[in-house]
């Protein structure tokens, strides 16, 4: 689940077209005894689309930061969320074993959860015990801890782990239920106003979390020097590893100033501020007009301090339209869908295509762009295409001007046919006579020289073992573009494309060109954009 920050104010329906109505999701929160539960926190925990399959992680949605605690009768709603939307919801309380819900439409259902009491004979080893408490040594109420991994003798791991969990009562103490053994359990710390806290604990001892102010930062939107309000403004880290607490985009909208303001953050880390273009619901845009800004890094300052970003100017959006068109009279596919990535900005951008296989989507900044298109069955052709292939389902555009026809064939899968032998597990009992050559170019056109060619096997992600008295399976284009690798393994394979420049450091997106061939192709056919590789602006230290 995400992060939850509320110490920033949003209001979706200033983001959602007029003509849309923003749900409400009710429910109530019992006991075991059917006595309401008052003061339970309550969360979004995950979304979906209502109608086809989602894109997206399920707990990457903007709604997933929402929460709320329930009244006196147990009852509690969250209200603004995406009406083409169903959510998960979990609650917690001090006590209580958590509950959670199936996903639900607000606008059709609404959210019973039981929450059975703590067992109290519980061995040492299945409970996780301890107190939250602020910087300056303040007991934290109502934070939310979640598990996400857990360590044992044998594997450390990521993802689901049998733990439940909770939130601190008013002194900041808190118990969590483990239903496995496990030497250490990692956790996530959310607490309002707070920046919250990622960190590794341990059962059979009491734990002391801090958790830390976090860092404000702050500006001003402005187009040719006037402030602009109601614009959505998100701001996510740029350093998403493992270990780091990550806390996915936060979103805030400017006020009658053209003013916006994050607090809470994890402080003294590298930010990319972006207009926030999509939320994962299949719509057109829904920035409330037509200017956006382009993506910018900062670097935030210590806890408790404040960086105050100045004016930012917008410019006018661009508009990526065009059509899926279905190679060998095949009809468009249900639940076609579109997703364009943005590097470093975490925007949700996804279109359903329509029936005649048709897709737009404005109020994009002028930026690079990995489109992806979802059809079962399907891939694109890039041998058809004057874009830069990145996978077997995704090419990259950089936008500078609106594009208004862009053509994305699709063609079947290759079938896979049962009766071809089974292919030797050991690469030393593979053949190595296979051939692959081609041409590297522009989007124009152009042969492109100096492109270095690597080929590996195209399934897995395993390299090409390097045999005695063989060329290495590795190429460079010269001056008319044109590579050759002999002797490779008789399997499929995948080849990679890369300027040596565009791995260079400051590159938002610098990912190469993918292709998986044909065996023994020698008319390859591949497409490089130099323009793809686009340094971000950071913004100075002021």
């Amino acid at each position: 689940m995400l992060t939850k920050l509320t110490a920033f104010s949003w209001t979706l329906s200033l983001l959602l077209p007029c003509s849309l109505l923003a749900d409400t999701l009710g429910g109530v929160v019992r006991d075991e005894r059917g006595q309401p539960v008052v003061g339970a926190r309550v969360d979004i925990a995950t979304a979906a689309p209502k109608i086809g399959r989602g894109m997206f992680c399920p707990s990457c949605y903007l709604d997933c930061k929402k929460s709320t605690r329930t009244d006196e009768k147990g009852q509690f709603e969250i209200g603004g969320l995406d009406p083409h939307l169903k959510f998960r919801v979990l609650s917690a309380a001090p006590g209580k074993q958590t509950g959670i819900t199936e996903l639900l439409d607000p606008a059709r259902e609404s959210a019973q959860l039981v929450l059975p009491d703590v067992p109290t004979d519980l061995p040492p080893k299945r409970m996780i015990r301890g107190i939250v408490v602020d910087s300056g040594n303040r007991p934290i109420p109502g934070a939310l801890l979640e598990p996400f991994g857990h360590k044992t003798p044998q594997v450390s791991s990521f993802g689901r782990v049998e733990a439940q969990s909770t939130v601190s009562d008013d002194q900041g103490r808190f118990q969590m239920l483990l239903t496995a053994d496990y030497e250490e359990v990692f956790v996530q710390v959310t607490a309002d106003e707070l920046a919250g806290a990622t960190l590794t604990l341990k059962p059979d001892r009491e734990e002391r979390i801090v958790v830390p102010a976090g860092t404000t930062v702050r500006g001003e939107l402005v187009f040719q020097g006037r402030p602009q309000a109601g614009m959505p403004i998100a701001v996510v880290q740029t350093n998403r590893r493992s270990g780091t607490h990550f806390i996915k985009a936060v979103l805030a909208t400017t006020d009658r100033r053209g003013r916006f303001e994050f607090h809470a953050l994890p402080a003294s880390q590298q930010y990319a501020l972006f207009s926030p273009v999509g939320s994962g619901n299949g719509q057109a845009s829904l920035i409330p007009h037509d200017l956006v800004l382009s993506t910018k890094t900062f670097q935030a300052l210590g806890n408790s301090e404040v960086r105050d970003l100045g004016p930012l100017e917008l410019m006018p959006g661009l508009t990526l339209s065009g059509r899926v068109e279905m190679l060998g009279n095949h009809s468009p596919t249900e639940g076609l869908k579109l997703s364009l990535g943005r590097g470093l900005a975490w925007d949700l951008i996804e279109l359903t295509i329509d029936r005649d296989g048709r897709f737009s989507m404005g109020n994009l900044p002028p930026e690079t762009y990995e489109v992806r298109v979802s059809a079962e069955g399907f891939r694109i052709d890039l041998s058809q295409m004057n874009y830069q292939g990145t996978r077997s389902n995704t090419f990259g555009v950089r936008l500078t001007e609106s594009l208004q026809d862009v053509a994305v064939p699709l063609a079947p899968n290759e079938p896979v046919t049962p009766e071809a032998p089974a292919e030797p597990e050991d690469v030393n009992l593979i053949g190595y006579s296979q051939t692959l050559a081609g041409t590297v170019v522009d989007p124009a056109g152009k042969p492109l020289s100096g492109v270095q060619i690597s080929a590996d096997f195209a399934t897995g992600w395993s390299t090409i073992p390097h045999r005695p008295n063989a060329p290495p399976p590795i190429a460079t284009t010269g001056s008319s573009g044109t590579f050759r690798l002999e002797q490779l393994p008789d399997k499929p394979i995948r080849l990679l494309a890369r300027l040596r420049s565009s791995a260079s450091a400051g590159t938002r997106i610098a990912f190469p060109a993918e292709l998986q061939p044909a065996r023994n192709d020698t008319q390859i056919r591949i497409v490089l954009d130099p323009r793809l590789a686009v340094p971000v602006e950071e913004l100075d230290r002021r």
